[in-house]
């Protein structure tokens, strides 16, 4: 094998681990395939290519060619046309346009797919013409931070040290390379092999000192903990979030209406305690989408000015496990023991902690802006710009028609994106509809067909999910939030019981004129 032969494998070896850490911005996995392509693509051709004695440049401007026409396989498999030149000028604009209202990691996306393929295949082949080309082996560590520092700078609290290892180990193999090929040219000309022991101690050190270095900076971006151990070395991974919905259908199926919550608020009537949203939602029915999860104090509710009423309400949880903190929506602090995070987009507030215990016990303080529109301003609001549009106002194109068909029947008569969502709340609310938790759970399809043109007959999470995807059907963006009803008034205070647990249909807050 010949000294190209070496570096050009070990380069594409080296930039596949290095975008491996992107799977942190994207659950996308084809996008990291496809990048892998145009790599393994570049490295054939960059072989086959010097092996035959073409000149560099040459050789260049035919991984080049085959950068284009791999371009052209993008799009077309992507179905966004079949002049690539011509398509880059829009799918850029739609890519960005996803990222920006997407929370990592995103979920797939045509344009994004495509665009990241393509910048995958030019950093590397921009990175096996410096280190071949050039003779520069060393300077491969610029093309390898990359992916990592695209990663780390979007999302900090997730730095993971091990990422950062596999930038190590493929510079490690670059020079590896670099020192196997030097050592068969020395032997060749009967002369020593330091090549290959300095190769192998610079790599290894390299590997070794990048690990150490991840970990320190992961240390410093996320803090030290409060057991002393840095981040780094505990607690790994994203943090996996409990499906609220099964605590919902067991909780609303048990015997014993045992008292789980005990609250006080300046608020008259009362306060919803919501725990999170379920904004995606597909032939199983709705489910949690990734969150990017923050420390510190909570950003403003979007769609609010800050303008509204504030209220202090103080909880206190007795026997009830879950890994979301209750809070009255929208919550703009909170002062609660332990671990939480948040999440900026819709302000659920979660443990990263011990989930099973976070709760039990937990006495804590939080301050909300009052939300309490009349029949006018319902009437007359506007569609809101939810960050997550591109999840919260599309349906599956497999959903059947019939639903579709209903959502424009009920809203026929309706002007406004107000009158609209009124008009699906008076119809679910109708006689025509009732209450039970006898039903078979689930807001499927096959669920969501049922309900609303067979038996009719649901409980909190049937309403909830038919009224979130009629309002989809009609253009207005929804979420299904799971929470607490305001409970029974109980002396100075409040108290809410296990079956006061629902699903309520969550529009993104409109825009009133």
């Amino acid at each position: 094998m010949i000294r190209s032969d070496r570096l050009g494998l070990a380069v594409l070896v080296a930039m596949a681990l290095a975008c491996s850490t992107l799977s942190a911005l994207t659950a996308d996995n084809w996008l990291l395939v496809g990048g892998v392509i145009g790599l393994t693509l570049t490295a054939v051709v960059g072989i086959a290519g010097r092996r035959l004695g073409l000149a560099e440049w040459t050789v260049q401007l035919l991984q080049l060619l085959a950068g284009f026409l791999f371009t052209t396989g993008l799009f077309a498999v992507a179905d966004l046309g079949d002049d690539p030149l011509l398509a880059l000028t829009t799918i850029g604009s739609q890519a960005l346009e996803h990222i920006q209202v997407s929370a990592a990691p995103m979920t797939p996306n045509a344009p994004v797919r495509v665009l990241g393929a393509i910048l995958i295949w030019l950093l590397g082949w921009v990175a096996e013409m410096v280190v071949i080309s050039l003779a520069r082996p060393a300077w491969v560590l610029p093309f390898l931070l990359t992916p990592y520092l695209a990663g780390s700078l979007a999302i900090p609290n997730d730095l993971d040290f091990r990422s950062f290892l596999l930038v190590g180990l493929g510079l490690f193999l670059v020079l590896l390379a670099d020192g196997l090929a030097r050592t068969a040219m020395l032997r060749s000309s009967g002369l020593g092999v330091p090549g290959l022991r300095r190769a192998v101690l610079a790599g290894g050190a390299a590997t070794v000192l990048f690990g150490v270095a991840g970990a320190g900076v992961a240390g410093v971006m996320s803090g030290e903990s409060d057991a002393g151990t840095w981040e780094p070395f505990r607690g790994q991974g994203p943090i996996q979030m409990a499906d609220p919905t099964l605590d919902l259908r067991r909780n609303l199926e048990q015997l014993d209406d045992v008292i789980v919550i005990r609250y006080q608020t300046d608020q008259p009537g009362g306060v919803h305690l919501r725990m999170t949203t379920l904004p995606v939602f597909d032939a199983g029915g709705w489910h949690l989408d990734s969150m990017q999860l923050f420390g510190g104090a909570l950003p403003a509710a979007p769609g609010l000015t800050g303008s509204e009423p504030q209220r202090r309400t103080q909880i206190t949880i007795d026997n009830f496990k879950t890994q979301w903190l209750p809070l009255p929506y929208a919550p703009t602090s909170f002062e609660a023991r332990g671990d939480w995070r948040h999440d900026d987009l819709t302000l659920a507030v979660l443990s990263g902690g011990d989930e099973r215990t976070s709760t039990v016990g937990l006495s804590y303080t939080a301050t909300s802006l009052e939300i309490a529109p009349d029949v006018g301003d319902m009437l007359s609001a506007q569609v809101g710009r939810p960050r997550d549009g591109a999840t919260t106002t599309t349906l599956p194109s497999d959903l059947p028609a019939d639903v579709s068909e209903l959502a424009r029947e009920v809203t026929r008569d309706a002007l406004s994106a107000g009158e609209r969502a009124m008009a699906i709340q008076e119809y679910l609310r109708s006689d025509r509809f009732r209450y039970s938790i006898d039903p078979a759970p689930g807001s499927g399809y096959d669920a969501l067909s049922r309900f609303l043109f067979v038996d009719r007959v649901g409980y909190c999470e049937q309403f909830a999910a038919s009224m979130a995807v009629l309002a989809r059907a009609v253009g207005i963006p929804s979420r299904v939030a799971i929470g607490f009803l305001p409970g029974s008034r109980v002396g100075e205070g409040w108290e809410v019981s296990i079956r006061d647990m629902h699903a309520l249909r969550s529009r993104e807050h409109p825009r009133t004129q």
